[in-house]
C-alpha cells in the first residue's frame, strides 16, 4: 500500500513536470510576437510622451511670448517714462535696468521662438542650428561651432534632430560644464546624414546606464526612433562626450 502511494506520488510528479514542460513549450512559441508587441506600444507611449512634450512646448513659447514677454514690455515703457526726470546717478542707474530689461526681452523672445513647434516649420536644418548658436553664445560662456556639409529639410527629421541637438547641448552645459561644443551634420554613404555633437565637458560614468536612466538621453533615444534612426553616447578618451545620431535621407523623389 505504502509503494504504491509512492508510485503514485512519483508518477504524478513526472506527469505534472510534462504538463509544466509542454505548458512553457506551447507559452514560448509566440513569445517573439509578445516581444513584438511589447516594443510597438513602448514606441507607441514615446511617441504619444513626445507629442504631449511638443504640445506643452507650444503653450510655454505663447505663455512667455504673451505673458512675461508683454509684462516686460510694460517694465520698459515706465522705465522710459521715469528715465526722462531723472538726472545725474539716478538717470545712469536707469540707463543699466533699462538696459537689463531689454536684454531679457530679447532672451525670451529668441526662447519663446525656439521653444515653440512653429518656429521650425519650413526650415532647414542648419538655420535652426545657427540660431540656436547664438542663443546659447548670448546666454552662457560656451564656444559652439557648426560644421554643415548636408542640407537637411524633411519637416519630421529637422525637428527631432533639433531637439536631439538642443538636449545634447543642454546636458554638455549643465551637467558636463563644457566650454567648447562642436556640431556636425554630415552625409554618411549615400542614403544617411549623420549628427555629432562633440564637447569637451566631463566624461560620462556609465554611457550605457546614462542612456537607459537619463530621462533627457532617454527622450533623445524614442526621437532618433521616431525617424528610424540610431543614437549613441560614448565617452572620447579624454577628450570628452560625443553624441552620435545616423538617420536615413529621404529618398529622391522620381
Amino acid at each position: 500500500m505504502k509503494r504504491q502511494s509512492l508510485n503514485q506520488a512519483y508518477n504524478e510528479e513526472i506527469y505534472g513536470g510534462r504538463i509544466s514542460l509542454t505548458a512553457a513549450l506551447v507559452s514560448s512559441e509566440p513569445l517573439s510576437n509578445r516581444l513584438n508587441h511589447s516594443y510597438l506600444k513602448e514606441q507607441d507611449l514615446s511617441a504619444s510622451f513626445i507629442k504631449a512634450i511638443e504640445s506643452e512646448r507650444f503653450r510655454l513659447a505663447h505663455e512667455l511670448h504673451d505673458g512675461v514677454g508683454q509684462i516686460l514690455t510694460g517694465a520698459a515703457m515706465l522705465t522710459e517714462s521715469l528715465h526722462a526726470d531723472l538726472s545725474g546717478t539716478a538717470k545712469k542707474e536707469a540707463d543699466r535696468i533699462l538696459e537689463l530689461i531689454r536684454r531679457a526681452m530679447l532672451q525670451v523672445r529668441s526662447l519663446s521662438h525656439l521653444t515653440s513647434p512653429e518656429f521650425l516649420k519650413d526650415k532647414e536644418l542648419s538655420q535652426l542650428l545657427i540660431e540656436e548658436i547664438a542663443y546659447w553664445h548670448g546666454c552662457h560662456q560656451v564656444k559652439c561651432h557648426l560644421d554643415t556639409r548636408l542640407h537637411v529639410s524633411d519637416e519630421a527629421t529637422v525637428l527631432q534632430l533639433y531637439r536631439i541637438t538642443q538636449e545634447s547641448i543642454h546636458n554638455a552645459i549643465r551637467h558636463g560644464k563644457a566650454n567648447v561644443i562642436q556640431i556636425t551634420v554630415r552625409q554618411d554613404e549615400e542614403s544617411y546624414g549623420v549628427l555629432e555633437i562633440m564637447n569637451d565637458g566631463a566624461l560620462l560614468q556609465s554611457t550605457s546606464m546614462a542612456v537607459s536612466t537619463g530621462i533627457g538621453l532617454r527622450g533623445m533615444k524614442h526621437r532618433a526612433a521616431m525617424i528610424q534612426a540610431s543614437l549613441d553616447v560614448e565617452n572620447i578618451f579624454t577628450q570628452g562626450v560625443l553624441v552620435t545620431c545616423r538617420f536615413p535621407l529621404p529618398k529622391p523623389r522620381p
